[in-house]
C-alpha cells in the first residue's frame, strides 16, 4: 500500500496530463486539496540526454510532497535507466508509467497508449522499472486500445504480478482520444 493511502482513505490525485500539469497548476491544486501530485509526462530518452527542456518538467518544490514523476517510453532499458536518473535527481515518491497517451507523435513511438496493443512490451517497461528503482512504480493507462480490445484488466494483472503499486485507468479507449 503507497503511505499516502491513511485510515481507508483514498486521496485526491492530481492526473497527469503534457501541457497542462506543469509546476504552477501542481502547486494551485495542492493548495486546493490535492493530495498527491504527479508531473506532466517526460520521455525517458529526453531524460537520457539531459534536456533541459525535459528536465525541467520533472522539478517540484518540496510542498507539492508527495508527488510521482511520470514517464514515457518504449525501451524497457531506457525507461528504466531514465527513472533511476530521476529517482537520484530528485527522490519523487513514486515513478509513474503512462500507457495512455493516445496522441500520434508518442503513440508512433510504441510509447503511451500504443503499449495497450503491445502487452509483452508494455511487461517488459514495467519489470525493468520496478527492478531499477527503490521507491513505487504505478502504471496509468487507458481501457484499451479500442472497443473490440479492452484489456485494461489483463494488463492491470500483468503489473499486479510485477510489483506495480498502484494503477490508474482511464476510462476511454485510445481510439476515442479526448472524447
Amino acid at each position: 500500500m503507497l503511505p499516502w493511502f491513511k485510515d481507508n482513505q483514498f486521496p485526491l490525485y492530481l492526473a497527469p496530463m503534457a501541457g497542462v500539469t506543469d509546476y504552477v497548476f501542481r502547486e494551485i491544486c495542492k493548495g486546493l486539496g490535492a493530495d498527491a501530485l504527479v508531473t506532466e509526462f517526460v520521455s525517458a530518452e529526453g531524460i537520457l540526454q539531459q534536456d533541459s527542456r525535459t528536465k525541467r518538467y520533472t522539478e517540484f518544490p518540496d510542498g507539492q510532497r508527495p508527488v510521482g514523476v511520470q514517464l514515457f517510453g518504449s525501451h524497457p532499458e531506457n525507461l528504466a535507466a531514465a527513472a533511476q536518473k530521476v529517482v537520484a535527481w530528485k527522490e519523487p515518491e513514486f515513478i509513474d508509467i503512462n500507457f495512455g497517451c493516445p496522441v500520434r507523435k508518442v503513440v508512433g513511438q510504441l510509447a503511451g497508449s500504443a503499449l495497450m496493443r503491445e502487452v509483452p512490451l508494455a511487461t517488459k517497461l514495467m519489470e525493468a522499472t520496478v527492478k531499477a528503482v527503490d521507491v513505487p512504480v504505478t502504471v496509468k493507462m487507458r481501457m484499451g486500445w479500442d472497443h473490440a480490445d479492452l484489456n485494461a484488466p489483463e494488463l492491470a494483472h500483468i503489473a499486479e504480478d510485477l510489483g506495480v503499486k498502484m494503477i490508474t485507468v482511464h476510462g476511454r479507449t485510445r481510439n476515442q482520444m479526448y472524447k
